[in-house]
């Protein structure tokens, strides 16, 4: 596995983690506050998507 695959394996569980998070804090029960859920799950999951994209360009 190149690591190009990594990343985007990597990008792919985060997007979809915070994606089910944030859905689950916005419809259903909310568990986590805002700003921890913002630094645990989507600041990761862009910046794992920008070293991809970048990854991707080059």
């Amino acid at each position: 596995m190149s690591e190009y695959d990594i990343w985007r394996t990597t990008t792919q569980v985060l997007a979809v983690t915070a994606v089910i998070v944030g859905i689950i804090q916005r419809t259903q029960y909310r568990f986590l506050d805002v700003l921890f859920e913002i630094c645990v799950f989507h600041v990761p999951a862009l910046t794992s998507l920008i070293i991809y994209s970048k990854q991707s360009q080059s």
